[in-house]
């Protein structure tokens, strides 16, 4: 009788026992798990949603599909193989499970080859993906033991000793299924992640309620973290402040700001949004009296849908400010502006571009900013910072407005001026190791951050080399910004280095139009690649790395 020669569906587990089909499967689960690091990192940089999960792997340009039908391939040959050999020495059921020992090599050498591959933003062991990964090794095997179980009633089915032997090759293709299997893991997990969450996220909003802290929420396209350090700083000149970290600015990132608990004269929020009312629902969380609009562009307009739907979302602070309302809005912004004359209530406008706190005299360079900054009724104020760029000089204005209007001295402001240190990533003076200047501005950058990082760059002296792989999520204007970009590039960097395949078109576009020769414009895979082939940053030379797209770009 053939291992697969069953009398009855009952007997399915027979031949082989259910403990060896069990074995098989936990076996060919672990190294599919092992082999899916790159697919737990997207999937935690894509907010665990299972669509935008699915949308990065079925992309045309993402050649993991091509990497796992390789593997699936070559372990698919190989089983065959091996398993036809072994069947004089072994017999038939020992050989349809030897092929097993190639899917495993195959595998091991596939995940070897992932481990030199680096990720932009390392994967976070947070309890949330423990949960995932815990779900998503569930997911495989019983994926796993289906399969193998349906591989033996079809060869019970069919009776043919061919078909028999190598029931098993089908498990070879489950590489393929491994996108998919993750999408099912965070679908199975999403509406406990979710319960779990909303009653973290309510206990947040309690512990605020509670907290005798002014509450001052910050929006906006572009900007909001550099203002929120801008303000952090200048009120901890005399007094306890607290501050959503780095750039956490969900109800989550809030949250966990907060979970142990909010004691603090002031308690700053930043608050993003991909889609209407989720600035209210972190008003709702946070109850701000203080609002702050940075501006308003065409960021994130491939979630929002229309550039009216982002201003009405950013306006949602303003409409939801609790007790005594104090509004402040971005002078240099015309969508700011526009929203400044909805408002109703005590506001004022703030910037270079003058209101109620104008800067003048502004003297730029690659060590900082020096300013004469003016407020209405007051003194010019003398200030002096290491933040680097106009635009900052813009936030600082912006800050300046909400910290006077909550009863910050002139003292105090240019003392804050004086001990405010730029974000992380964004426009921070490195000194290369060949010599050169770095100016990094990688973090995420918008339409309006180009330009200024772009600016500042004008204004120094030596040989420029601009590092981007342009701007994302921008919808159907993502060609002509980044097209856009290209030309701004060319008229001020000596060099660009285009990063990546996600905008190297429009940007390679933009650069010829604007003039840029052909050998000045080199295209690599990465970053490291990049900086590689223009030969590093050398003494007098000054590399600009304009944005850093995460891995789920190519």
């Amino acid at each position: 009788m053939l291992p697969c020669d069953f009398t009855s569906f009952s007997q399915l587990f027979y031949a082989p026992s259910v403990f060896t089909l069990l074995a098989a499967s936990f076996g060919v689960a672990a190294a599919l798990f092992f082999a899916s690091a790159r697919f737990l990192l997207i999937a935690q940089q894509t907010g665990y949603k299972p669509r935008a999960l699915t949308k990065w792997f079925l992309a045309p340009a993402n050649n993991y599909k091509n990497r796992l039908m390789l593997l699936s391939l070559m372990s698919f040959l190989s089983f065959c193989l091996v398993g036809a050999c072994f069947i004089p020495a072994i017999g038939e059921t020992a050989s349809s499970f030897i092929g097993f020992i190639c899917f495993i090599l195959f595998a091991v050498l596939y995940i070897k080859t992932e481990s030199g591959v680096n990720a932009k933003i390392p994967l976070k062991k947070t309890g949330r993906l423990v949960r995932l990964s815990v779900t998503y090794f569930i997911v495989l095997f019983a994926a796993c033991f289906a399969l193998s179980v349906a591989a033996n009633y079809i060869a019970y089915l069919v009776g043919d000793d061919i078909v028999c032997v190598l029931r098993y090759c089908v498990l070879t293709f489950t590489p393929m299924l491994i996108p998919y299997a993750v999408a099912a893991a965070e679908f199975i997990a999403g509406p406990f992640e979710n319960r779990r969450n909303a009653r973290f996220i309510k206990r947040a909003a309690r512990t605020l309620a509670q907290s005798r802290a002014v509450k001052i929420g910050i929006t906006g396209s572009f900007g909001k973290t550099g203002v929120k350090e801008i303000l952090k700083t200048v009120l901890g000149v005399r007094h306890k402040v607290l501050a959503t970290p780095e750039s956490y600015n969900t109800p989550l990132g809030i949250a966990l700001t907060v979970k142990d608990g909010a004691d603090a004269d002031f308690f700053i929020a930043e608050m993003g949004a991909r889609r209407a009312g989720d600035i209210k629902e972190l008003c709702d969380m946070v109850k701000p009296s203080v609002g702050v609009l940075t501006g308003v562009n065409g960021q994130h307009l491939e979630t929002f849908g229309s550039a009216e739907n982002i201003k009405k979302t950013k306006f949602e602070l303003f409409d939801n400010l609790y007790g005594d309302k104090i509004a402040v809005f971005s002078a240099d912004n015309d969508g700011a502006k526009e929203l400044y004359g909805k408002f109703v209530g005590n506001k004022c406008l703030a910037g270079v571009n003058g209101g109620f706190v104008r800067a003048e005299n502004i003297v730029l360079s690659e060590n900082g900013a020096e300013f004469t900054l003016l407020i209405d009724g007051e003194k010019p104020i003398n200030c002096k910072t290491r933040l680097l760029g106009i635009h900052n000089v813009s936030n600082f204005c912006l800050a300046a407005a909400a910290v006077y209007r909550l009863g910050a001295t002139a003292a105090d402001i240019a003392e804050g001026a004086l001990r405010c240190e730029p974000a992380p990533h964004r426009l921070n003076k490195i000194q290369a190791a060949g010599g050169g200047i770095i100016i990094d501005d990688s973090y995420n950058s918008s339409v309006d951050g180009a330009k200024a990082a772009l600016t500042f760059l004008s204004v120094l002296s030596g040989k420029k080399t601009v590092f981007t792989p342009g701007l994302v999520e921008l919808g159907a204007e993502q060609y002509a910004a980044n097209f856009q970009l290209g030309k701004d590039i060319a008229e001020i960097a000596d060099r660009a280095v285009i990063v990546g395949k996600t905008n190297a078109d429009a940007l390679t576009a933009g650069l010829a139009a604007g003039g840029a020769d052909k050998e000045k414009i080199i295209v690599a895979d990465t970053l490291s690649d990049g900086v590689s082939l223009a030969g590093g940053v050398n003494k007098g030379e000054i590399a600009l790395f304009l944005n850093d797209l995460p891995d789920c770009y190519d």
